[in-house]
């Protein structure tokens, strides 16, 4: 594992080197356009190794072979002539033939520009390029893992390391403002929702073929088409197709292990699922350059990568729909806004199965169209159009599109889809992509007939991935990855119907699909948590929704001024309750903080497991503030400050909100004020609320008194000592 992990950063920083070379000395600006140049040397490495013996037959090169001149030590020795050579020898491979892949629409795509030229021209730069670029081989044949278990394996670890430095080297170099920084997944996010989707995948859907009788109403093959494969896995933002290439390793460890099928066979059945089953589109062509250098890797020259300028509006990819098995993707999201009205027009077509380009009220047929929209939604309802009937669709999303604000959206898409899973993952999973959005991932599966499915739905999360955000590197998470544990809970399940008791401390749970509400958040449905909540719930007429007793003040942000008498901080509450009145008297913090009032409960949204709900009593006087780190609440008419105050302590209570607290830390784990109102409180009867919330104050007020006390009687010990103590001889420090 070390020794992987090691070779992983050494590959890395080979990358590293390798742009830094192009970049600081090569002249090669910006930073993205020099990412391209390093393409472009691991496109000829990978055809040197692909063609050993290749022979330039147009440039100036003419006759010699493609490995005498591509070496560091020919362009030392012949400097400049040396470098016209090699650019000519980039213009001539490129553009081969065999680098040309025909698409959907029957165009014939390249994987560089036309007449796009390599542009180092320093000579000691280049030649140090080549030999880093050289260090190491890049692609193994297909041929050559067959029968060969250990082979197998160390290709496919080499390969997924390749890709993997080569995403963590994109993700840590390419400036973001270039457009590709939020389409790059973390790696062990990819291998999470690869594994978990296949899982669903059958041996026989894998060599099925579209001249099949259970494949020819998808497909309708034309003349010749009949034996290519049926299968089709995509990704209509792909990004540098990691999702695509990760899958290409499962799929090829599959093939080649393949019982009962001869090596001729599974060598000619892989070639031609490379070539048809994979199917890549992004806005952005940079993207797109780097996806087919990751699948050059995997020796396919001639995958179906499209650079679109819109994928919901594409008309190449409307020839897919319906015909898709499995979808994996990270689609955009974040403070960006789809605001094409194209495209939204077509999302609000209902012939065409789309119908996310309308807002609406749960339970109110009154439809609204959308002006701007976050893309994520969208792409949600465009990848379940393009999915067969009971084709799979993983998805990253954005937690906002979780939460109850969509609770249209998703009865809309629960009712042509069944949700299998929602995975959370740490708020930090994107930060070296420059986002710290919270996203989770969801798997959805086409419903066939409308038919509902009968599983339950599994829910986990994640709050560890593997690693760490250290400035603008990726660092080993010490507390390991929890998406392994995840997988190997869901891949069980998916084989025996049982999840099996995780050793790592994240949440595993199965959730009947009655069970499900207007919030998807995977958090929402910790066991313990709704436990606690059917507990409560089940009083009936004694329990309420919080939000029903109290509503949220707006804070009003201020500083410490001459006026402010106290200002709490989240120590200055202890888990009983109680305020350290004097020492919130003598707080003054530089950061600024929320006025709350007398009568308002203030309750600390960090680090919830340690409970500290307090009231303000009624008899303060000038100005208080609170640490922003609280939520301040405001009780309605009729409800009691020190009773709600006192159920926001029940057990009940805490095993409802602790689950929802989120963050990687935990002490720094937070609950959002919306998933505090969401929590179901006992509320027994008027007379048994009076006497619970009286004895509550008035144990906070004796110990208010005592604390007051306390305090005094230090006060007059200290002027004792102030008074008495002159009287004492100085102490000869002299010595």
């Amino acid at each position: 594992m070390f020794d992987m992990l090691d070779d992983l950063h050494a590959i890395q920083a080979e990358f590293n080197d390798l742009h830094e070379e192009i970049y600081k000395k090569g002249g090669v600006k910006p930073t993205n356009a020099a990412i391209d140049e390093v393409c472009k040397l691991v496109f000829l490495k990978l055809h040197l190794e692909n063609e050993p013996d290749y022979r330039m037959q147009r440039s100036i090169a003419q006759d010699k072979r493609f490995a005498d001149i591509f070496r560091a030590s020919y362009v030392q020795l012949n400097g400049k002539s040396a470098v016209r050579e090699l650019q000519d020898a980039f213009l001539e491979i490129s553009t081969l033939p065999r680098y040309a892949a025909i698409q959907v629409c029957g165009d014939s795509q390249t994987i560089f520009a036309y007449q796009e030229p390599l542009r180092l021209d320093h000579p000691d730069v280049l030649a140090k390029a080549i030999a880093i670029v050289s260090k190491r081989q890049l692609s193994v044949s297909d041929a050559q893992v067959l029968d060969d278990s250990r082979k197998q394996w160390e290709a496919f670890s080499h390969q997924d390391m390749l890709g993997s430095a080569f995403d963590v080297f994109l993700r840590g170099r390419y400036d973001s403002a270039g457009g590709l920084g939020t389409y790059l997944t973390p790696t062990p996010v990819v291998n999470a929702m690869v594994e978990m989707g296949f899982s669903h995948i059958s041996d026989q859907q894998l060599w099925a073929r579209r001249g099949d009788s259970g494949e020819v109403t998808r497909w309708q093959p034309a003349s010749g088409e009949e034996d290519l494969p049926a299968f089709l896995i995509g990704d209509i933002c792909c990004g540098t197709a990691r999702f695509l290439v990760r899958a290409l390793a499962e799929i090829r460890d599959r093939v080649v292990n393949a019982p009962e099928k001869d090596n001729a066979g599974k060598l000619a059945w892989l070639a031609k699922i490379k070539k048809y089953s994979f199917f890549g589109a992004d806005q952005s062509a940079s993207s797109i350059l780097k996806a087919r250098i990751n699948f050059l890797m995997f020796g396919e020259p001639h995958a179906q990568l499209l650079t679109v300028e819109d994928s919901i509006l594409d008309e190449r990819v409307d020839r897919l729909a319906g015909k898709f098995d499995l979808l994996l993707t990270n689609p955009p999201f974040g403070e960006g806004k789809y605001e094409t009205e194209p495209g939204l027009e077509k999302m609000r077509q209902r012939d065409l199965g789309l119908q996310l380009g309308w807002s609406w009220k749960p339970g109110n047929g009154v439809k609204t169209p959308l002006r701007r929209a976050d893309p994520a939604l969208l792409f949600l309802d465009r990848n379940l159009q393009l999915l067969k009937p009971n084709g799979l669709l993983l998805i990253v999303l954005p937690d906002g599109i979780l939460e109850s604000a969509y609770t249209y959206a998703h009865q809309y898409l629960l009712g042509k889809a069944a949700l299998r899973a929602v995975v959370s993952l740490p708020k930090d999973t994107f930060a070296i992509s420059g986002t710290t959005a919270k996203t989770s991932f969801i798997c959805l599966q086409k419903l066939e007939g409308g038919n509902p499915l009968p599983h339950p739905v599994f829910m986990a999360v994640a709050n560890h991935v593997g690693y760490v955000k250290k400035g603008t590197v990726e660092v080993p998470d010490p507390q390991g990855n929890d998406l392994l544990d995840i997988v190997k809970a869901y891949k069980a399940r998916a084989t025996t119907g049982i999840v099996p008791e995780s050793a790592s401390s994240q949440m595993i749970a199965l959730v009947p699909r009655s069970d499900l509400r207007d919030t998807l958040t995977a958090h929402t449905y910790h066991p313990d948590r709704l436990h606690a909540e059917k507990t409560v719930a089940a009083m009936n007429e004694e329990a309420r929704s919080l939000g029903d007793l109290v509503s949220l003040v707006k804070p009003i942000v201020a500083g410490r001024t001459r006026r402010t008498q106290y200002f709490i901080s989240v120590l200055h509450v202890d888990e009983k309750s109680n305020i350290d009145w004097e020492a919130a008297a003598a707080h003054r913090p530089t950061s600024k903080g929320l006025r709350c009032h007398p009568g308002e409960v203030i309750f600390s949204c960090l680090n919830p497991s340690k409970v500290r709900v307090a009231v303000i009593p009624e008899d303060l006087e000038g100005e208080i503030l609170c640490s922003t780190e609280f939520a301040i609440l405001r009780v309605r008419p009729g409800a009691d400050p020190y009773f709600v105050a006192l159920a926001l302590k029940a057990q009940t209570s805490q095993r409802q909100f602790i689950p929802l607290a989120r963050g990687t830390s935990s002490s720094r784990r937070r609950i959002r004020d919306e998933d505090l109102l969401r929590i179901i409180i006992p509320y027994p009867n008027a007379e048994m609320r009076r006497e619970i919330g009286a004895q509550f104050r008035d144990a906070i007020e004796r110990t208010r008194r005592a604390y007051a006390q306390g305090h005094l009687a230090l006060k007059l010990l200290d002027q004792y000592i102030l008074a008495n103590g002159k009287k004492a001889p100085a102490i000869d420090t002299a010595n």
